[in-house]
């Protein structure tokens, strides 16, 4: 059966590639051995199969640069990613540790706290709230109508950490209070002996408080903006706004129990 050449090439792509059925395969087979223009056409296709691009020594000296190049761009980007990555990590902690965990201090209210002097004339002040994270203090030598005593500047600080919602632990004060000197003023820094009960049950040990507290007073600032050896002029404008908690009544005499 006569089969037109224009049916016969559509056909030669699957008969090249030997994707037709068997019957018409046989049918090109036969019609190509017979018609010279069909063969050359099935030539041509076979001429393409074997055809394959070979690049020149240059051009396979381009590719093997590239191919560096794109080693070393891999190699860098890896570099820029681990110091991103680092980077990321130091700005972290390091708003972790100077803002989040930053001492912000607690603005005073009547009645946070109290200020008790004990048997041995030992003056601590006492939190009335347990949800106090921490506290801070300076002493400063004053020199008031003739007498001469040591003010304490104090307050309680806070963290930003710890205003986050997923923070429920609190790192409370201790109840028993802060113990911050001795307001007798007879006893000087070298005579000052921590009382058994406020050193974790150790016998008496000196420990670093202030002798011959005359005053106590609030200071709603950071203690680190304050320098407590500064000209009176000076200490009194960074301490300005100080609240005035506790006084003994004559600098040089002791003041009986509790303000």
């Amino acid at each position: 059966m006569e089969i037109p050449c224009g049916v016969v090439r559509d056909l030669l792509p699957l008969y090249h590639d030997n994707v037709c059925g068997e019957e018409s395969r046989d049918l090109v087979a036969e019609h190509v051995a017979a018609c010279e223009g069909c063969k050359k056409a099935l030539d041509a296709f076979k001429d393409e199969a074997t055809d394959v691009y070979q690049p020149t020594p240059s051009e396979l000296k381009m590719l093997g640069a590239l191919a560096k190049l794109k080693h070393k761009q891999f190699r860098w980007r890896f570099f820029a990613i681990v110091l991103a990555v680092v980077c990321t990590a130091v700005i972290v902690t390091a708003f972790t540790r100077y803002t989040l965990r930053r001492q912000l201090p607690i603005p005073y209210e009547e009645g946070m706290l109290t200020v008790a002097v004990d048997e041995d004339s030992y003056l601590r002040i006492v939190p009335n709230k347990n949800s106090l994270t921490g506290s801070a203090w300076f002493e400063r030598k004053v020199i008031k109508d003739g007498n001469e005593y040591n003010a304490i500047y104090f307050h309680y600080w806070e963290q930003l950490y710890e205003r986050l919602p997923w923070n429920t632990h609190y790192y409370s004060t201790t109840l028993n209070g802060i113990m911050v000197g001795s307001i007798d003023p007879t006893i000087t820094r070298e005579d000052i002996l921590m009382p058994q009960s406020y050193y974790w049950g150790a016998d008496r040990n000196q420990w670093d408080i202030s002798y011959n507290v005359g005053a106590i007073y609030y200071l709603e600032k950071e203690l680190g903006s304050v320098n407590a050896t500064a000209d009176d002029a000076t200490f009194a404008k960074q301490t300005e706004g100080a609240i005035l908690i506790w006084e003994r009544e004559k600098a040089g005499e002791i003041e009986e129990g509790t303000p």
